[in-house]
């Protein structure tokens, strides 16, 4: 007789199983839900608005979901899986998931609303737990602003207008004012704002040699030399007349003002084949052709800046900070153009604040910090100036002069103040000793210098990269 038994227990076994399917509690059919930040409170800062739900929202059930938002504070619905919200107050949101078998799931997300505190520019804050946080950046002209913490998650990091700026970004121009961000997950932990400008010109001048007047020394008089070879190229005087109207001057005088009207303007000059001048023989004619009054400059410029040496209080200096930084600001980083400027003496020369050093400022770095406990666009800058260096031939080089300046300035609407009571100029590091003379941006040149033999269709005649 055959055995039922078997059937009878696999019976048994399916009828369990139903029972125990049934008895699961409704999430665990297959509806995941996620309400946003998986779940867990959410800091964001008072009038910033979040996005509810996850990506996806729902999953592991039927398709297609329906979606049913509603607050614990009332007037707020919604049936879209990430809907928007902008709460005035802490507020817990709950979504009901329905799928297509109609299984319900439900899930909530509190949102924490806070009162952005402040913290100063390029200052460290201790804090006790999570927070948000607001920060002011004062320019028009942008810098990358990094946030960090030493414990804990950033979270929500807002432009001024409310959309999403990625931590460490250029800002990009015309975004100044407060900047809000929140630290999540964290007890006792230190938080910075660092913000820094970076402006830097479409080409960097190229480097030169000053050719001094002083007998003795290489000049453009020389033999051989520049001129010399300029003559017996054009059959003209133009050494002798050199040698008799500049030879004998005894000091720091030389040609560094048309080499860096040069160096700036010009492509570095090359001769052509069968001119056997060198490269820096080359830039020679053009500082010769520079040295007179034909340059063009920008009225926008700051200039006759006492040499100080600058120091914290009030000295003469403190009223050119503002100007400076902001020429700095609007045609190195806004423009891409290169600035002429007498740095003045170079460390470790002796020749005094009246020595004259012209050089091409083609980048420089910014670093700020707030200034000022109760007013925000104030701040504090150290700033790296990059500029084209000097040499004496036959060294070549691309070696920057690097030169340092610290000076407390104040914004209005993006751009320096510069009638500012704040303004105090600190110090001068580096390679200087002095604030620099003027800081001027050129816009042209008349090449004619005060050697009457030297003409620029001639030199332009023996220059492979400036025809």
């Amino acid at each position: 007789m055959r055995s039922f038994e078997p059937m009878k227990n696999m019976l048994i076994k399916n009828a369990l199983l139903i029972v125990v399917f049934y008895l699961m509690p409704l999430n665990a059919l297959g509806i995941k839900i996620d309400p946003g930040n998986k779940g867990k409170d959410t800091i964001i800062c008072k009038e910033d608005e979040i996005t509810l739900g996850g990506k996806p929202t729902a999953s592991e059930g039927l398709e297609p979901y329906k979606f049913e938002w509603k607050s614990d504070k009332g007037g707020f619905s919604s049936s879209d899986a990430n809907p928007k919200a902008k709460p005035t107050e802490n507020t817990t949101y709950t979504v009901k998931v329905t799928d297509a078998d109609n299984f319900e799931c439900e899930a909530t997300i509190k949102v924490i609303v806070c009162e952005p505190e402040k913290i100063k520019l390029g200052i460290k804050k201790t804090m006790a737990s999570k927070s948000c946080f607001k920060v002011y950046v004062p320019t028009r002209w942008g810098g990358k602003l990094k946030i960090t913490t030493t414990n804990g998650t950033i979270t929500k990091l807002k432009y001024p207008d409310k959309s999403d700026y990625s931590n460490g970004s250029e800002t990009g121009t015309d975004k100044q004012g407060w900047y809000t961000f929140g630290v999540f997950d964290a007890d006792n932990y230190e938080v910075k704002a660092e913000f820094i400008q970076t402006g830097q010109a479409s080409k960097r001048p190229w480097n030169f040699y000053w050719w001094s007047l002083i007998p003795g020394t290489t000049t453009l008089y020389s033999i051989p030399g520049p001129l010399s070879k300029y003559d017996a190229k054009f059959g003209t005087t133009a050494r002798s007349w050199e040698e008799t109207n500049h030879g004998g001057t005894v000091g720091w005088f030389g040609h560094c003002l048309g080499a860096s009207y040069a160096s700036i303007l010009l492509n570095q000059p090359t001769a052509i084949s069968g001119f056997s001048a060198t490269n820096d023989e080359m830039e020679g004619l053009w500082a010769e052709l520079g040295e007179k009054d034909g340059i063009e400059i920008c009225p926008d410029e700051v200039f006759g800046i006492p040499a100080g040496p600058p120091t914290s209080g009030s000295d003469a200096t403190d009223a050119y900070a503002g100007k400076f930084h902001r020429i700095m600001e609007q045609y190195v980083k806004g423009l891409g153009k290169v600035l002429q400027s007498n740095l003045r003496e170079d460390v470790p020369n002796t020749d005094g604040p009246d020595a004259v050093w012209n050089h091409g400022v083609w980048k420089y770095e910014a670093k700020y910090e707030e200034a000022s406990g109760d007013n925000e666009k104030v701040v504090k800058i150290a700033i790296t100036v990059y500029a084209n260096g000097d040499h004496t031939p036959p060294t070549d080089d691309v070696i920057d002069r690097v030169i340092s300046y610290v000076y407390i300035i104040e914004y209005s609407g993006g751009v320096v103040n510069e009638s500012s009571g704040s303004q105090d100029w600190i110090s001068v590091g580096g390679a200087a000793k002095y604030t620099p003379k003027w800081l001027s941006y050129i816009t042209g040149v008349h090449w004619g210098g005060k050697n009457p033999f030297v003409t620029e269709s001639k030199v332009r005649q023996v220059d492979n990269a400036n025809h």
